[in-house]
C-alpha cells in the first residue's frame, strides 16, 4: 500500500504543478484525495513503517514530506504523524503546530488543529507532556478569547478530547474552556448583534453540544457540575431558544438512553 500512495502522489502531482486555476474541479478533487492520502499513512500506514525496517522507504516518506512543504501544501498533519519514525523533527513540528493555531490564516489554524488531533492519538493516557499541556493551554486560550477564524473547530476538538481523551481536559485547558462557554451564551444569543446568523448558530449549536458532554464528564467523574455547565442546560430547555440549540441536550440525552 505505501508503494501504491507514493505512485499515487507521483502522478498527480505532475498535473497540480501545471495548474493555472487552483479553484478548479481537478485542484478540489486533488485536494480531496491528498487528505485521504494523508488520512491512509496517519491510521495504516505509520503505525506499521518502524516494524518494516526499511530505510529506503522512511527516505522515500521523508522525500514526500518534503514535497508537501516544498508546494504549500498541508504537510503539517503528515509531520506530526511521522514523529515517531523522526523523532527529531519533534521540537520543529510542535512549534509550527503552535504558531499555526494563532495564525490569521483559517486553512492554517485548521492544520494545527488536526496535527493536534493526531498527536493527542499518537499519546499514551496521562502522560506527562509538556508539548500536550502547552497546545492544550493555546487551544483554551481560542476558546476563552472565541478566535472565531476556527471557533466550531476548536470546540470540535474540546468536545473529542471529552469524549475520547478525558484525561486531557484538566487544568488551563478546562478553566479556559468553562470562562470561553460563559462568554459565547452571551455573546451568541439571541440579543446578541453579531452579523452573521449562521455562524452565530453553529458557534452556539457546537458550544451547547460541548457542554453537555462536560456535564455527562462531570457527572462520570462524581464532580460538581459548573455553574456555566448547568446555565447551558437551562439555554437548551428554554422554549425561546432555536431548536438547533436544544436538540444539543434533549435529543442526544434521549439517544443515548436508548443506546
Amino acid at each position: 500500500m505505501f508503494d501504491h500512495l507514493v505512485k499515487w502522489w507521483n502522478a498527480d502531482k505532475t498535473i497540480y504543478l501545471v495548474m493555472d486555476n487552483t479553484l478548479s474541479l481537478f485542484a478540489e478533487g486533488f485536494m480531496d484525495r491528498l487528505k485521504h492520502l494523508i488520512k491512509v499513512f496517519e491510521a495504516v500506514i505509520l503505525p506499521n513503517l518502524h516494524l518494516i525496517g526499511d530505510e529506503t522507504k522512511k527516505e522515500t516518506l521523508k522525500h514526500l514530506v518534503g514535497e508537501f512543504r516544498d508546494r504549500s501544501l498541508p504537510a503539517l498533519p503528515m509531520e506530526t504523524a511521522c514523529l515517531d519514525i523522526f523523532p527529531e523533527w519533534k521540537d520543529d513540528v510542535i512549534g509550527r503546530i503552535e504558531d499555526g493555531m494563532i495564525d490569521t490564516d483559517h486553512k492554517a489554524v485548521e492544520e494545527s488543529l488536526g496535527s493536534v488531533w493526531i498527536l493527542v492519538k499518537r499519546t499514551k493516557a496521562e502522560t506527562d507532556n509538556k508539548e500536550l499541556t502547552r497546545l492544550f493551554n493555546v487551544l483554551g486560550e481560542m476558546v476563552r478569547w472565541q478566535n472565531n477564524r476556527a471557533l466550531v473547530s476548536t470546540l470540535n476538538i474540546i468536545i473529542g478530547l471529552v469524549k475520547s481523551f478525558d484525561w486531557t481536559f484538566s487544568d488551563e485547558l478546562e478553566r479556559s474552556t468553562l470562562t470561553g462557554l460563559r462568554r459565547i451564551a452571551s455573546n451568541t444569543s439571541i440579543n446578541a448583534e453579531v452579523p452573521d446568523l449562521s455562524e452565530r448558530l453553529e458557534i452556539r449549536r457546537r458550544a451547547a453540544y460541548l457542554a453537555y458532554q462536560l456535564s455527562k464528564y462531570y457527572t462520570k467523574q462524581g464532580n460538581f457540575i459548573p455553574e456555566v455547565i448547568r446555565e447551558w442546560e437551562t439555554i437548551c430547555q428554554s422554549e425561546n431558544e432555536f431548536a438547533e440549540i436544544r436538540n444539543q441536550w434533549h435529543d442526544l440525552e434521549e439517544k443515548v438512553h436508548d443506546n
